[in-house]
């Protein structure tokens, strides 16, 4: 087996094993903890609503703008678990070099309005203290 081959393989397997992890049986009872699960984290809900606003958009589109803050392989980590969870899907375009975009399945369009009320909050609660983040 070649090592592209292999590579492959290996993301499958990877995926494979991610779904069965949180398969529904995995999942937390409580259904604001299986959305943390899902869409938590500092990168996946901004991915998430990147996707939702510009559309399909390739690989190098998305860390471009999230450049510096986030590198190529936190992106992909992100991508693929996005992807493992139904919320994202994944086109490899036969380009020299190859091009990957991504989109939000329709699952992942319904996290949409959750992530915008989260966004208006934030922008509520940035707007009450006056810009500062909180104490501590």
């Amino acid at each position: 087996m070649d090592d592209r081959a292999h590579g492959k393989e290996a993301q499958k397997s990877a995926s494979a094993a991610l779904r069965s992890r949180f398969s529904r049986g995995g999942l937390p009872p409580c259904p604001v903890a299986v959305a943390l699960r899902l869409i938590g984290g500092r990168w996946r809900a901004l991915i998430v609503l990147r996707l939702a606003r510009e559309g399909a958009c390739a690989h190098a589109a998305l860390l471009a703008a999230f450049r510096p803050l986030l590198t190529q392989k936190v992106l992909t980590e992100n991508l693929r678990a996005l992807e493992a969870y139904g919320l994202v899907s994944r086109t490899v375009r036969p380009t020299l070099p190859p091009r990957t975009d991504y989109a939000l399945t329709p699952l992942g369009r319904a996290s949409v309005p959750a992530l915008e009320a989260l966004e208006a909050w934030g922008e509520d609660y940035r707007g009450a203290v006056g810009g500062a983040g909180a104490p501590g």
